[in-house]
Protein backbone atom coordinates (compact mmCIF):
# COMPACT_ATOMS: atom_id res chain seq x y z
CA UNK A 1 0.00 0.00 0.00
CA UNK A 2 1.22 3.40 -0.50
CA UNK A 3 3.02 5.16 1.99
CA UNK A 4 0.97 8.81 1.68
CA UNK A 5 2.10 10.57 5.09
CA UNK A 6 6.15 8.96 3.89
CA UNK A 7 5.54 10.68 0.74
CA UNK A 8 3.84 13.76 2.28
CA UNK A 9 7.19 14.54 4.28
CA UNK A 10 8.94 14.81 1.31
CA UNK A 11 10.97 18.09 0.77
CA UNK A 12 8.77 19.94 -2.01
CA UNK A 13 5.94 17.19 -2.04
CA UNK A 14 2.15 17.43 -1.69
CA UNK A 15 0.53 17.97 1.63
CA UNK A 16 -2.06 15.46 0.29
CA UNK A 17 -4.28 13.68 2.54
CA UNK A 18 -6.40 10.81 1.60
CA UNK A 19 -9.86 11.50 1.57
CA UNK A 20 -11.02 8.89 3.66
CA UNK A 21 -14.54 7.21 2.91
CA UNK A 22 -13.78 7.36 -0.83
CA UNK A 23 -12.67 4.44 -2.97
CA UNK A 24 -12.12 3.73 -6.70
CA UNK A 25 -14.46 1.70 -8.27
CA UNK A 26 -12.20 -1.03 -8.41
CA UNK A 27 -11.77 -1.13 -4.32
CA UNK A 28 -14.42 -3.67 -2.42
CA UNK A 29 -14.91 -0.98 0.36
CA UNK A 30 -16.58 1.19 -2.59
CA UNK A 31 -20.11 -0.38 -2.54
CA UNK A 32 -20.61 -0.13 1.06
CA UNK A 33 -18.89 3.94 1.02
CA UNK A 34 -21.39 4.69 -1.28
CA UNK A 35 -24.37 2.90 0.21
CA UNK A 36 -23.25 4.96 3.52
CA UNK A 37 -22.81 8.19 1.84
CA UNK A 38 -26.48 8.29 -0.01
CA UNK A 39 -28.23 5.85 2.42
CA UNK A 40 -29.61 9.25 4.95
CA UNK A 41 -30.53 11.56 1.39
CA UNK A 42 -32.39 8.15 0.21
CA UNK A 43 -34.30 7.66 3.41
CA UNK A 44 -34.82 11.14 4.04
CA UNK A 45 -36.99 11.13 0.47
CA UNK A 46 -38.48 7.85 1.26
CA UNK A 47 -36.70 5.72 -1.41
CA UNK A 48 -36.10 2.05 -0.71
CA UNK A 49 -32.59 0.70 -1.44
CA UNK A 50 -33.42 -2.71 -3.03
CA UNK A 51 -30.13 -3.93 -3.41
CA UNK A 52 -26.52 -3.25 -4.94
CA UNK A 53 -26.50 -5.30 -8.24
CA UNK A 54 -25.34 -5.45 -12.26
CA UNK A 55 -27.42 -3.53 -14.08
CA UNK A 56 -29.25 -5.45 -16.89
CA UNK A 57 -28.37 -4.66 -20.37
CA UNK A 58 -31.58 -6.65 -21.71
CA UNK A 59 -34.74 -7.43 -20.15
CA UNK A 60 -34.83 -10.14 -17.47
CA UNK A 61 -37.35 -11.93 -15.46
CA UNK A 62 -36.85 -10.91 -11.56
CA UNK A 63 -38.82 -11.69 -8.32
CA UNK A 64 -40.17 -8.36 -6.23
CA UNK A 65 -42.05 -8.83 -3.83
CA UNK A 66 -43.38 -12.65 -4.65
CA UNK A 67 -44.53 -11.23 -7.73
CA UNK A 68 -42.48 -11.71 -11.60
CA UNK A 69 -41.60 -8.82 -13.61
CA UNK A 70 -40.21 -8.36 -16.60
CA UNK A 71 -37.07 -5.83 -15.99
CA UNK A 72 -34.81 -3.58 -18.22
CA UNK A 73 -33.39 -0.68 -18.83
CA UNK A 74 -35.52 2.11 -19.71
CA UNK A 75 -35.48 4.06 -23.22
CA UNK A 76 -34.47 7.44 -22.36
CA UNK A 77 -36.74 7.94 -26.06
CA UNK A 78 -39.67 6.52 -24.72
CA UNK A 79 -42.41 8.33 -22.31
CA UNK A 80 -43.62 6.93 -19.20
CA UNK A 81 -46.65 7.39 -17.31
CA UNK A 82 -46.00 7.67 -13.44
CA UNK A 83 -48.22 8.70 -10.31
CA UNK A 84 -47.46 12.22 -8.95
CA UNK A 85 -45.90 10.88 -6.14
CA UNK A 86 -43.49 8.83 -8.01
CA UNK A 87 -42.36 11.94 -10.31
CA UNK A 88 -41.80 14.09 -7.13
CA UNK A 89 -40.40 11.46 -5.29
CA UNK A 90 -38.03 11.26 -8.41
CA UNK A 91 -37.83 15.30 -8.38
CA UNK A 92 -37.02 15.21 -5.14
CA UNK A 93 -33.55 12.90 -5.99
CA UNK A 94 -32.66 14.97 -8.32
CA UNK A 95 -32.75 18.34 -6.75
CA UNK A 96 -31.17 16.09 -3.35
CA UNK A 97 -27.96 15.26 -6.00
CA UNK A 98 -28.34 11.75 -6.01
CA UNK A 99 -26.45 10.57 -8.59
CA UNK A 100 -28.32 8.42 -10.86
CA UNK A 101 -26.51 6.82 -13.71
CA UNK A 102 -29.21 4.49 -15.10
CA UNK A 103 -32.94 3.38 -14.82
CA UNK A 104 -34.81 0.39 -14.84
CA UNK A 105 -38.47 -0.19 -15.79
CA UNK A 106 -40.35 -3.43 -14.63
CA UNK A 107 -43.59 -4.73 -15.85
CA UNK A 108 -46.06 -7.41 -13.90
CA UNK A 109 -47.23 -9.30 -16.84
CA UNK A 110 -48.98 -12.35 -15.75
CA UNK A 111 -48.85 -15.67 -17.60
CA UNK A 112 -51.19 -17.62 -18.28
CA UNK A 113 -50.67 -21.63 -18.36
CA UNK A 114 -50.48 -23.68 -21.52
CA UNK A 115 -53.04 -25.89 -21.50
CA UNK A 116 -54.25 -28.61 -23.98
CA UNK A 117 -57.48 -30.43 -23.87
CA UNK A 118 -58.58 -34.16 -23.16
CA UNK A 119 -59.29 -35.64 -26.67
CA UNK A 120 -62.62 -36.47 -25.19
CA UNK A 121 -63.19 -33.19 -24.06
CA UNK A 122 -65.48 -30.25 -26.19
CA UNK A 123 -62.88 -27.70 -27.99
CA UNK A 124 -64.18 -24.04 -27.42
CA UNK A 125 -63.50 -21.95 -30.44
CA UNK A 126 -61.28 -18.75 -30.42
CA UNK A 127 -64.01 -16.64 -31.32
CA UNK A 128 -65.90 -17.12 -27.64
CA UNK A 129 -62.70 -15.42 -25.75
CA UNK A 130 -62.09 -11.85 -25.84
CA UNK A 131 -57.99 -11.36 -26.17
CA UNK A 132 -57.02 -9.06 -24.16
CA UNK A 133 -56.90 -5.07 -24.93
CA UNK A 134 -53.16 -4.18 -26.43
CA UNK A 135 -54.27 -0.73 -23.90
CA UNK A 136 -54.33 -2.65 -20.72
CA UNK A 137 -52.37 -0.76 -18.44
CA UNK A 138 -49.39 -2.77 -16.60
CA UNK A 139 -47.76 -2.45 -13.40
CA UNK A 140 -44.74 -1.22 -13.12
CA UNK A 141 -41.68 -0.56 -11.14
CA UNK A 142 -39.09 2.44 -11.25
CA UNK A 143 -35.72 2.13 -10.17
CA UNK A 144 -33.25 4.59 -10.18
CA UNK A 145 -29.19 3.17 -10.06
CA UNK A 146 -26.59 4.80 -8.19
CA UNK A 147 -23.18 3.95 -10.06
CA UNK A 148 -20.66 1.83 -7.23
CA UNK A 149 -18.09 0.71 -10.53
CA UNK A 150 -19.06 -0.24 -14.27
CA UNK A 151 -22.35 -1.04 -15.18
CA UNK A 152 -22.84 -2.31 -11.46
CA UNK A 153 -24.74 0.05 -8.67
CA UNK A 154 -27.58 0.51 -6.09
CA UNK A 155 -31.04 -0.07 -6.88
CA UNK A 156 -32.90 2.57 -5.31
CA UNK A 157 -36.92 2.00 -5.13
CA UNK A 158 -38.33 5.16 -6.57
CA UNK A 159 -42.19 3.73 -7.29
CA UNK A 160 -43.82 0.28 -7.96
CA UNK A 161 -47.83 0.54 -8.02
CA UNK A 162 -50.91 -1.83 -9.80
CA UNK A 163 -53.58 0.20 -11.45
Amino acid sequence: MFDFKRYSEVPDGPKVQPATGVYEYADPRNEQAVLKRWSPVLEKLGIEVYRIEKVPTATIRITIDGIDWDLGPMDMSKHYDVPSTVYQKYMAALSAGVPFMWYLWAEELPQRPLLKAFDDAPVWKSETFSTPSPTRKVDPIFIGVIPTGPDRGIWCMLGKWFH
